[in-house]
């Protein structure tokens, strides 16, 4: 895929932190989320299966009436509580790729602040994000 500008951080006994230690340029990040968004494949190539793709972007826990969890996915509702799911992850700070399939589209948010309540939320990305593409479609 192309991403060669990455560090991993470690464990103390060598893993990789696969929980939250994964830094990528925003550009990188983008080509993930590009890779689910087309199911898994890249440049032609299956690099994730199908079947891994719908399940991990399948709520599997229920995180409060609205916000669902897939596998290492956030799933948001959108266009006033549709079935329609918005996947999305969630990085240290507020940094986070959007996944719309309804719009064929991938967003990188690269927002950095760790503070209790000043972080960009998803439900704003999200909201903001479709207000862009709606208002410019009206346009």
């Amino acid at each position: 895929m192309g991403i060669d500008g990455y560090y991993w951080k470690r464990t103390p006994s060598g893993l990789a932190d696969t929980e939250g230690g994964l830094y990528l340029r925003p550009r990188d990040l983008a080509k993930i989320g590009y890779l689910f968004l087309k199911n898994g494949k890249w440049e032609g190539a299956q690099i994730v299966s199908p079947e891994w793709v719908k399940l991990s972007v399948t709520p599997a826990i229920n995180v409060s009436p609205t916000v669902k969890y897939g596998l290492k996915w956030w799933l948001f509702p959108y266009n006033d509580g549709s079935s329609n799911l918005v996947w999305a992850g969630s990085g240290f700070g507020g940094q986070m790729p959007i996944i719309l399939t309804e719009y064929d589209m991938v967003v990188v948010f690269t927002g950095w602040n760790i503070l209790d309540g000043k972080r960009l939320s998803h439900r704003v990305a999200i909201d903001k994000s479709i207000a862009a593409i709606t208002d410019r479609k009206r346009n």
